[in-house]
């Protein structure tokens, strides 16, 4: 019985709670809750209503390339145009020039656009996944620090941020040793 007690003062050591925002009340279970407000629990399982902790500040994936890049490419009236010209330039009898004076040019301009972009948004990829593979520790419940990748990092759990380390997310200071 007293090892339970002991394991039990253990693991509420190391569990907090904390509410952020500016309006709160005392509810009849001992919450502290208002209108804008969060209520975080600290060293334990994240509530499903947060986000994860992963970086992506990539613009494509696979699915999404074409059709974003087109429409970034053709938001631009000057891309609007030069295709209006090249696809005129198609019909006999329109245009006195050759019919792929503009629209070649104009195709080739936007393959070099998009092997750009791809090689830009390969190295926005790499450089995520290198900061969310990144590790850092973190307070168990039970007083533990293991290291998790930043990833796996959820909203609650408790840091060891050392001095001069590089950290990827926003987080509150409890204490500075």
């Amino acid at each position: 019985m007293n090892e339970m007690t002991t394991k039990t003062k253990k693991e509420k050591r190391f569990n907090y709670s904390y509410t952020l925002g500016n309006t709160r009340h005392q509810e009849e279970d001992g919450d502290v809750t208002g209108v804008n407000s969060r209520h975080i629990k600290f060293n334990q399982p994240a509530d499903p209503g947060f986000s994860d902790n992963e970086i992506s500040t990539a613009k494509y994936n696979f699915f999404t390339f074409i059709p974003k890049f087109l429409f970034e490419q053709f938001r631009r009236y000057a891309n609007i145009f030069f295709l209006s010209i090249g696809l005129l330039q198609q019909i006999p009898g329109v245009s006195p020039t050759g019919r792929y004076v503009t629209i070649v040019p104009f195709i080739l301009i936007l393959i070099l656009t998009a092997i750009k972009e791809l090689v830009e948004d390969f190295k926005r990829h790499s450089a995520d996944r290198k900061v969310n593979q990144t590790e850092v520790e973190v307070l168990t419940p039970e007083g533990q620090i293991i290291r998790k990748m930043w990833k796996d990092v959820q909203v609650g759990n408790i840091l060891k941020v050392k001095n001069d380390k590089f950290f990827s997310c926003r987080f509150d200071i409890i204490e500075l040793v």
